[in-house]
């Protein structure tokens, strides 16, 4: 039950700031973020204020800013889960796919990368990936017991996002009403409770993705790749046109450009990749684990577990990585790993 101790007297100095598009200072956005968590605001000052962000937009302090008070609002896993990759789509691209990064995640943990994924039931899309996780049958990790029995288990964890954050449980009903892209969408993936090391994040916007590159060398991870794919828009490395890279490493950013060719594989059309309901998509995935159904969707998985394995250290570049991809779903290795997370 969502329950609030607010003055509606009480002057709300950020929301007159965004009416205004003033910049937001660090303490703005940590002192709103704080009392969101503490659930003193009814919803229509959180729908007030993503509302604001939307439309006034956000500069790299204010979203790093954002993502610090974000973070400083999670239940932290803390059992020795070792440094973990993370792989994440910020969403509402539009272009309906099936759960591709979720997927890889799957992959990636068969072919022996330690993997914590962040999840999130779905707010601008059709299958979010906690629908996709219980779908499959899998448990979706609510607390920090569920997550270490089944990281122990698997050396793969599904952690629902809302669980472990207390600004997220409530920021994202909210979202959820207002149904459009907000700034969320794309500090989603930056709060995994785990603070992992290595990550592969999505952003079907280039202007963004150039910023969260930024965000991820502030947080200090080791080694990352933002990815945001051209035509059309789509937060994944995609086949169906050329990608934009933007990786961190040791601290340096390098961008450049990358396509299905250059690994050997075919071009797609966007129709092919497309998903629909979690069961839609659950099934989906174990005919591709299985080895019943090839093409695209698998060439597409491939490539995002690629680029995760080359990111944690498994693969020596991103070719190495698909090419070690592709054996662990023919060899159904991945297929194991979801009878053993089952």
């Amino acid at each position: 039950m969502f329950v609030c101790f607010y003055n509606k007297n009480m002057k709300n100095e950020t929301l007159e700031k965004l009416i205004r598009k003033e910049p937001l200072t660090e303490r703005d956005i940590e002192t709103f973020i704080a009392a969101v968590a503490n659930k003193e605001y009814p919803q229509s000052v959180i729908a007030s204020f993503i509302t604001g962000l939307t439309m006034k937009g956000l500069n790299l302090d204010e979203i790093k800013n954002l993502v610090k008070s974000m973070r400083n609002q999670a239940v932290r896993i803390e059992f020795d889960q070792g440094e973990v990759v993370d792989s994440c789509g910020t969403g509402a691209d539009l272009q309906g796919t099936f759960n591709i990064s979720t997927s890889a995640a799957i992959v990636t943990a068969a072919a022996g990368a330690k993997v914590i994924k962040q999840t999130n039931s779905n707010i601008t899309s059709r299958c979010g990936s906690s629908n996709f996780i219980e779908a499959l049958g899998i448990k979706l990790c609510k607390t920090k017991e569920d997550a270490e029995a089944q990281f122990s288990k698997s050396g793969i964890c599904f952690v629902h996002s809302p669980s472990f954050n207390k600004a997220a449980s409530v920021l994202n009903p909210v979202r959820k009403e207002l149904g459009f892209r907000s700034i969320f969408n794309f500090t989603g993936p930056l709060i995994n409770p785990s603070l992992p090391k290595y990550q592969l994040l999505g952003v079907a916007s280039d202007e963004m993705a150039k910023n969260l590159v930024e965000v991820l060398k502030f947080l200090k991870l080791k080694h990352a790749m933002v990815v945001n794919a051209k035509e059309p828009l789509l937060d994944e490395i995609s086949i169906c046109s050329e990608t934009n890279i933007y990786e961190l490493k040791d601290n340096e950013i390098s961008a450049y450009t990358i396509k299905p060719e250059d690994f050997g594989i075919k071009r797609a059309d966007i129709s092919s990749l497309k998903g629909a309901t979690p069961e839609y998509n659950a099934n989906l995935v174990k005919e591709i684990f299985s080895g019943s159904l090839k093409g695209p969707k698998t060439d597409i998985i491939a490539l995002n577990a690629g680029a995760m394995l080359y990111i944690y250290g498994l693969a020596k570049n991103l070719t190495d990585g698909i090419m070690q991809a592709y054996f662990t779903i023919d060899s159904k290795k991945a297929l194991r790993k979801l009878d053993e997370l089952l």
